[in-house]
């Protein structure tokens, strides 16, 4: 029966997918059982976000129980009212690892590769050699000049073409 209307909110197939979601990204999922008496059955199931709940952690017991956190307040609740089930974690053993988490390290990697490449190909003005005057430059012969050389050079159109300053 409680598979088959796991509360008044959600649908087997939501809670479900819900739970399936929380494990993929993070590598847990967590589930608060409400039950009318401690000795009951459960009568309600709910999907409990990751973030929200930890596990107190004690030396005899392993896990004590946990706690909930809604805002700025704490929930304590007992075991028996948390199913926690989480693939392992090489960081922790009270919390779990998602694959997205693991993958992380090496996505961001590449994400900042992808980043450094765009802005090489956007920004690569930078000349195969330094540009030296006689003289010293006026303001607006310094803007001038960087102005045209930006115009002339940045970007992936105009890569590698042959520079001519006159004057330079």
């Amino acid at each position: 029966t409680l598979w088959t209307l796991v509360n008044p909110f959600y649908t087997r197939e939501e809670f479900l997918e819900v739970s399936q979601q929380h494990m993929e990204l993070v590598g847990e999922a967590w589930w608060l059982l409400v039950r009318p008496s401690p000795a009951a059955l459960p009568i309600e199931m709910w999907p409990v976000r990751p973030d929200r709940i930890k596990p107190v952690i004690n030396t005899q017991a392993f896990i004590s129980g946990y706690v909930y956190r809604i805002g700025n307040e704490d929930i304590p609740l007992e075991k028996g009212e948390v199913v926690f089930m989480r693939r392992p974690s090489p960081t922790s053993a009270y919390r779990g690892m998602g694959v997205v988490q693991a993958l992380l390290p090496d996505l961001d990697a590449d994400y900042q590769a992808s980043r450094w490449q765009n802005a090489f190909f956007r920004n690569s003005a930078q000349p195969g050699g330094i540009i030296e005057v006689t003289q010293q430059l006026t303001e607006d012969d310094f803007r001038r000049m960087v102005s045209r050389w930006r115009e002339q050079h940045q970007g992936v159109g105009n890569a590698h073409r042959i520079a001519i300053l006159e004057y330079g």
